[in-house]
């Protein structure tokens, strides 16, 4: 059997989550908090 991987378009999906109200900020506080629930030492975003 034959694995296929399909990744979205960052753009496209970015999109589609702003269209929700789903923003860069609240993303960004996403990361972070789940990143502190899996007892992340250290955070490093770059932007």
């Amino acid at each position: 059997m034959e694995t296929l991987s399909l990744l979205p378009k960052a753009s496209s999906l970015i999109e589609s989550l702003r269209d929700i109200g789903y923003t860069f900020e609240t993303a960004v506080a996403d990361i972070i908090d789940n990143s502190i629930t899996a007892n992340a030492k250290n955070i490093k975003i770059y932007y």
